[in-house]
């Protein structure tokens, strides 16, 4: 049986899209009854210092009695990339690397100087030594070849598990709505990489008749401060028809989803000018 540990940051949701990538991974692995799939992360109990960081001393020994056969890496710039590479020095193992987008332009500018040090101290040969980079799309992997990796790169995208939706589950944040009117949603971390206050910028633009039926729901976890950013720039800019309920997991997630006519991802126009979406590339449709 061949064993394979999967090595991310946070056990939780603390961990944003790791926790979800991850949690669903290992059991679509263990589906092939010659692989056995083994998580391991941070709990607060098992870390020392900062949490940024997340040194914990307990990792690597783990991973050794585990015995893998194979390292799967999801993300980077914390304590357990030199676990990672420790394990495989002493192994002789190989391990893979997801970056779950952390090597994009705009994830790399963010805290730029922190990453370059991580770089030059530890990361790059993290990546390097890697048998196999995993990226979500052709877009990654380009980023993975900008900034000069050579290994071999799969592309292959996140799963989607389609939930079965229950009749009549509705949202309880969809009562403060009115009934006749659609919702545009937005699910995910609320931080500045995300494109929000671009997606609210744009959304004053459209107070239309024609838009006016419509209400903007920006769900998920706050990360650095920036949903008190987003709540104060709606509240200057006099913006109505726009709600924040806050994180959604499991199947009040799955009601939301249900409950949208239409999903937005502003991250997806980095790079726009914002012309192009003061003067409407965005728009509504019945």
């Amino acid at each position: 049986m061949m064993k394979i540990g999967l090595l991310t940051s946070w056990l939780s949701h603390r961990s944003g899209g790791l926790y979800e990538s991850v949690a669903r991974l290992a059991p679509a692995i263990q589906t092939d009854a010659d692989c056995r799939a083994t998580v391991f992360g941070l709990t607060d109990a098992t870390i020392r210092g900062p949490a940024a960081w997340g040194y914990a001393p307990g990792l690597l020994p783990s991973l050794k009695a585990a015995e893998l056969d194979l390292l799967h890496v999801h993300g980077l710039w914390m304590h357990y990339s030199l676990v990672s590479k420790r394990w495989a020095r002493t192994t002789g193992r190989a391990y893979v690397i997801s970056p779950h987008g952390m090597l994009h332009p705009w994830a790399l500018r963010h805290s730029g100087w922190k990453k370059q040090l991580a770089l030059l101290a530890y990361e790059r040969q993290h990546l390097e030594k890697a048998s196999c980079l995993h990226a979500l799309c052709h877009a990654e992997a380009d980023a993975m070849r900008t900034i000069g990796l050579r290994n071999p790169i799969c592309i292959v995208p996140n799963s989607v598990d389609l939930p079965a939706l229950v009749a009549g589950q509705e949202p309880a944040w969809r009562q403060r709505i009115p009934a006749s009117a659609k919702i545009l949603f937005y699910l995910g971390r609320l931080h500045a990489k995300k494109g929000l206050v671009n997606l609210l910028r744009a959304w004053e633009c459209l107070a239309t008749d024609e838009a006016a039926h419509w209400h903007l729901v920006i769900a998920g976890w706050d990360q650095g401060g920036h949903e008190d950013e987003l709540k104060q720039l709606v509240r200057q800019r006099g913006l109505d028809r726009v709600h924040f309920p806050g994180p959604l997991f499991g199947a009040d997630k799955h009601a939301a989803y249900a409950a949208a006519d239409a999903f937005v991802l502003p991250s997806a126009s980095e790079g726009l000018p914002w012309s192009c979406l003061k003067h409407g590339r965005m728009a509504f449709r019945s």
